[in-house]
């Protein structure tokens, strides 16, 4: 078992740190309490795994909660205690359950690692899918959770179902007690996190290999359905597991283009990447990765329509669903989700997002007849189709539902009928080209700069019929489009024409430039202008074949003027009295 890495960021909580502010099942949940800092009322962690147990409250926004106790005793021994538990107000009829860890043969389900001098509690996520009929659809408890810390043999504190960790940790002597998340702000006062304000119970990831139709190989499209987890905020949550899709043959990070379209059952607006984030399992940021298109091609209304790359084997992407826009400073104006994207401005306002009250000022929902306030959807209606505190769930296939084509130009439809050949699906995947890294930062507001060997995808780009060279293709940020470079012109280095080459090659050959210890392309962009230096068409990986290569074609130019010559030689004789064919 790794233990949590020293100077690591944390997720501080009412009563403890915690080392992610989300996990899915099977991930472990380091729990840091520290009795001189901000943890006094808490005994501390215990030296075995059997000196506490951990009590789990799934809380979703509405219905009862569901309790599950992790202990290295017997279930039975605690018979009294989850019978208690279960007669507590705000707990569902059956919803308390007991799960046994460390057993003999199975994998450390609580352990106690120590990190600098410290014992931290560490305790793998459970998968509770087998408490949430029916069994095996790989549907668990999902959303907001209240982790609770107790000494072994204490009572189970089911109080916090309609209590806090801050209100009630002190009083119920406990080892631990997260519900909330705060600031990492130096102090021990509960300021609320703006991104991630409360633990969160993930869905099993996403196998993005399974969830795309193209291109095949790597996708299979064998995935039935994809999962989300609504936060407490109405934010949407999209864990997902990359690696089926990631190029295997390089030993550093090859980014895969990605394009997803889906048409959402409630619909779903996403104005610019500032309300797009993506972060690693543990909750740390990452580079956005998608970036929503305007698609002039897109024929189904409501559908989303996103773009970006991947080169991470897992992450979580999120949508905010807060829309607001900077209230003074230096970026007035423009959009955010929280203050802090706001520097030196003062706190985010949310404007109206639907009419007939766009722009009025309003607090929630109630203030905005017929629209919400200040969001990109609407969250309740997303939750609403999340049952039983489980995950929301948009199958591939539902009959009857509006969907799209699974094909470009994805129009819009209802049944495979209005698709032709092709099935009528809520959501279409594709995992594209793989790139260079650098792709990911090129570029600019206007255009995508997307640069690649040839040979990570064996596809000539710049029509030269070889795959030696790097490529450069640009395409619309906000649309994807590709942008037409045109063809080649003029004659080579060697003074012959341009021989063979495609007139219209989707991409052109860029020069690399050593930067040792890297090497880089000579590329800059600023607004909707690419510059670039074009290494000869035609080159190879050798010289040598690139000389032969302008040598065959001299020599095809030359064979087909002697044949011209003959041709016109024995046209003569004809015409010449006397002579025969």
């Amino acid at each position: 078992m790794q233990s949590h890495p020293a100077g690591a960021a944390g997720f501080r909580g009412a009563l403890g740190t915690l080392d992610r502010p989300y996990a899915a099942p099977g991930d472990f949940v380091d729990v840091n309490v520290r009795p001189s800092l901000c943890d006094g009322t808490s005994p501390g962690v215990g030296s075995f795994p059997s000196d506490q147990e951990v009590t789990l409250l799934f809380t979703p926004s509405d219905g009862p909660r569901r309790v599950v106790v992790l202990t290295t005793a017997p279930c039975a021994s605690l018979a009294g205690r989850l019978t208690t538990c279960e007669d507590t107000p705000g707990i569902a009829s059956g919803g308390v359950a007991c799960v046994q860890v460390n057993q003999p043969g199975d994998p450390i389900g609580v352990g106690v690692p120590v990190v600098d001098g410290v014992s931290h509690l560490r305790f793998r996520f459970p998968d509770t899918d087998a408490l949430l009929p029916p069994a095996g659809d790989r549907r668990g408890f999902t959303g907001p959770v209240t982790i609770a810390v107790t000494t072994a043999g204490a009572a189970l504190p089911c109080g916090l179902a309609t209590s806090t960790c801050e209100n009630s940790a002190r009083a119920l002597g406990l080892v631990a007690c997260v519900d909330d998340l705060y600031d990492a702000d130096g102090t021990c006062q509960p300021n609320r996190a703006q991104t991630f304000s409360h633990f969160l119970a993930l869905p099993v990831p996403n196998d993005f290999q399974a969830d795309c139709y193209s291109t095949n190989p790597p996708c299979t499209a064998t995935a039935s359905e994809v999962r989300f987890a609504l936060d407490r905020e109405g934010n949407l949550l999209f864990p997902v597991h990359w690696e089926g899709i990631l190029p295997s043959q390089s030993p550093r990070p090859v980014p895969r283009l990605l394009r997803v379209t889906v048409r959402p059952p409630v619909p779903i607006a996403v104005p610019d990447r500032t309300f797009l984030s993506s972060f690693t399992p543990e909750g740390q940021p990452l580079p956005p990765i998608f970036e929503p298109q305007a698609d002039p091609t897109l024929g189904a209304p409501g559908a989303l329509n996103l773009f970006g790359t991947s080169d991470a084997p897992s992450t979580v992407l999120r949508i905010a669903n807060r829309r607001g826009r900077c209230n003074g400073g230096a970026i007035d104006g423009s959009a955010c989700y929280k203050t802090a994207q706001c520097p030196r401005a003062g706190p985010a306002s949310t404007p109206a997002s639907a009419e007939p009250t766009t722009g009025l000022a309003c607090t929630a929902k109630k203030d905005c007849p017929g629209g919400s306030c200040g969001t990109l959807f609407d969250a309740d209606d997303l939750a609403a189709l999340a049952t039983s505190g489980g995950p929301l769930v948009v199958r591939r296939v539902a009959p009857g539902a509006p969907g799209v084509c699974q094909a470009p130009p994805f129009n819009a439809c209802s049944a495979n009928v209005d698709c032709g050949a092709d099935p009528c699906v809520s959501y279409a995947f594709q995992a594209q080209d793989p790139i260079s890294l650098e792709s990911v930062s090129n570029g600019s507001p206007d255009v995508l700069t997307i640069t690649a060997p040839e040979t990570l995808a064996l596809v000539d780009r710049n029509g030269d019929d070889d795959f030696g060279d790097v490529a450069l293709i640009v395409r619309n940020r906000a649309t994807g489009e590709t942008q037409p470079l045109g063809g080649p012109t003029g004659t080579s280095p060697f003074g012959l024409p341009q021989c063979g080459l495609d007139p219209a090659p989707e991409g052109r050959s860029l020069v690399q430039v050593p930067v040792p210890p890297f090497t880089t392309t000579a590329l800059a962009t600023e607004g909707d202008v690419v510059a670039f230096l074009e290494s000869e068409n035609g080159e190879r990986l050798l010289r040598r074949e690139r000389r032969h290569r302008f040598q065959r074609c001299d020599l095809a130019r030359l064979h087909g003027a002697r044949k011209r010559a003959d041709g016109e030689r024995h046209a003569a004789a004809r015409r010449r009295p006397g002579a025969s064919a």
